[in-house]
C-alpha cells in the first residue's frame, strides 16, 4: 500500500508545477485578492484530486499500468487550466501562449525520461526491482526536472507580459499563441523512439 500512496502521491504533485507555471506567469498583473482566489483553487483541487486517486487506485477498481496513467495525465491538468484561465482574466491568448510553452515543456521531459529508462530498464527481467520503481522514478524525475525551469520561464512571462500588459487583445497574442507547442511536437513525432512490449509494460505514463 505505500508503494500505490507513493506513485499515487507524486502523480497528482506531477500535475502542479506546469499548474503553478499558469500561475506565476501572471503573478505580477494580479491583485492580492486575486492571487489568493488562484491558490486557494488550486490547493482544492490537488486535494480532491489526490484522495480521489488514491480512492481508485488502492480501494477502487483501478490498477497500475501505462495506459491508465497516460490517460489520467491527459486530463487530469484541465480543472487547474480552467480555473486559472476562470480567475486571471481577461487573458485568454496569453493563457494559451503560457499552456502552450508549458506543455512543450511536459512534452521535452516526458521524452528525455522515456529515452533515459528506455536506456536503463530495457530489460526488466534481469531485475526484478526495477519495474516497480519505474513509476515513482519517472514522476520524480518530472517533478524536478520541471521545478528546475520554473524560474526561468516564470522570469520570461513575467517581463513579457508586463512589459506589453496592455495589449490583452492584441493580435499578436492570438498568431502565437500555440506555436511554441507545434514546434515542439512536430520536433519529437519525428524522434525514432522503438517501443517493445517489455517497455511498454513496465513503462511509467507520459
Amino acid at each position: 500500500m505505500l508503494y500505490n500512496i507513493l506513485t499515487v502521491f507524486l502523480m497528482t504533485t506531477a500535475l502542479m508545477p506546469p499548474a503553478m507555471l499558469q500561475y506565476y506567469a501572471f503573478e505580477p498583473l494580479l491583485s492580492q485578492t486575486q492571487k489568493i482566489r488562484v491558490l486557494g483553487g488550486y490547493a482544492t483541487l490537488y486535494l480532491i484530486e489526490l484522495l480521489f486517486f488514491l480512492y481508485m487506485f488502492i480501494w477502487g477498481p483501478w490498477d497500475h499500468s501505462f495506459t491508465l496513467y497516460k490517460k489520467i495525465f491527459v486530463v487530469a491538468w484541465i480543472p487547474h487550466f480552467l480555473w486559472a484561465i476562470a480567475t486571471i482574466r481577461p487573458y485568454l491568448f496569453r493563457h494559451l501562449y503560457v499552456f502552450s510553452i508549458r506543455a512543450a515543456c511536459t512534452i521535452l521531459i516526458h521524452t528525455l525520461s522515456a529515452l533515459i529508462l528506455l536506456a536503463l530498464f530495457h530489460d526488466p527481467g534481469s531485475r526484478p526491482i526495477l519495474p516497480s520503481l519505474i513509476y515513482p522514478a519517472q514522476w520524480l524525475f518530472y517533478i524536478l526536472c520541471y521545478l528546475a525551469l520554473l524560474p526561468v520561464l516564470r522570469r520570461y512571462f513575467n517581463e513579457v507580459f508586463v512589459k506589453y500588459r496592455y495589449l490583452t487583445t492584441h493580435k499578436y497574442w492570438k498568431y502565437i499563441s500555440m506555436l511554441p507547442l507545434s514546434c515542439c511536437w512536430t520536433c519529437t513525432s519525428s524522434w525514432p523512439i522503438r517501443r517493445t512490449s517489455s517497455w511498454t509494460r513496465c513503462s511509467c505514463p507520459g
